[in-house]
């Protein structure tokens, strides 16, 4: 399927040259296969090209079969909240795309995708509770009980972008080294972050690797050039408390 992105993109993409300073893929992974059949939600990020590799992401997972994945759940973005997030629009202009494009496997693609929705096997939607939440200025953690009761029956989520990554930060800048996984002890179920650096923000980076990529990289930060796949999953919880300088999580 990166194969048919490539194509569709223009004689191949070149390399993004994006440095994986954390990479927690085989955690994810290992944790998506000891909960099959896993029902996988993916909070998705821009439309166009992007929103094609998500979906290959979903077409993938739907692949290995429901006895490995059951469902795949598309969070889509009731309007455009960052100039360019994919809606439920996105997504029927997108497999009309697919479906007329002549590079081989595309309508295939979108064959496949289309039949999985008939199935109920991919699940796509703007306007749920999750969708309304990735869509307020306020951090994940102020989710409502609804949002939270739909992604606790998660194996696992996939949250994409910078912007859904400074939601769960709250937007703050917590010391670099504080451990992704215990800032996320809040989240109601096991979490992927993807994110390409664009803010002056970040955890789970150890002291070491925070000096080595300062040195290569000064802008690292900001500039786009480094990236982060961050796994958690959390425990119970039975709620959060917010003050300025900290969270305090009570366990179920």
């Amino acid at each position: 399927m990166l194969i048919i992105i490539n194509r569709i993109a223009g004689s191949g993409l070149p390399s993004s040259g994006v440095e994986l300073l954390v990479d927690d893929a085989n955690l994810a992974w290992e944790r998506l296969l000891a909960s099959a059949p896993a029902k996988v939600h993916l909070i998705t990020d821009n439309a166009g090209l992007e929103f094609v590799s998500d979906l290959a992401l979903a077409h993938y997972l739907l692949s290995l079969g429901p006895d490995h994945v059951a469902v795949v759940q598309l969070h889509l973005k009731p309007y455009p909240f960052f100039v360019s997030d994919a809606t439920s629009t996105d997504l029927d202009h997108t497999l009309a795309l697919l479906s007329a494009d002549a590079t081989p496997g595309a309508a295939q693609f979108a064959q496949d995708l289309r039949r999985a929705l008939s199935e109920g096997r991919l699940v796509a939607g703007g306007t749920g509770a999750v969708s309304r939440a990735a869509t307020t200025p306020q951090a994940w953690w102020h989710m409502d009980a609804q949002a939270r009761a739909e992604l606790a029956a998660a194996s696992l989520v996939v949250a994409k972008g910078d912007l859904m990554y400074r939601k769960m930060l709250g937007d703050r800048p917590f010391p670099t080294d504080t451990p992704f996984s215990k800032l996320l002890a809040y989240f109601p179920c096991p979490l992927l972050a993807l994110r390409t650096c664009k803010a002056p923000l970040a955890v789970g980076l150890s002291t070491a690797a925070e000096q080595d990529v300062g040195r290569r990289r000064p802008n690292w930060r900001t500039s786009g050039c480094c990236g982060l796949v961050q796994f958690a999953d959390p425990p119970s919880i039975s709620s959060v408390d917010e003050f300025a300088d900290r969270l305090v999580i009570h366990m179920a």
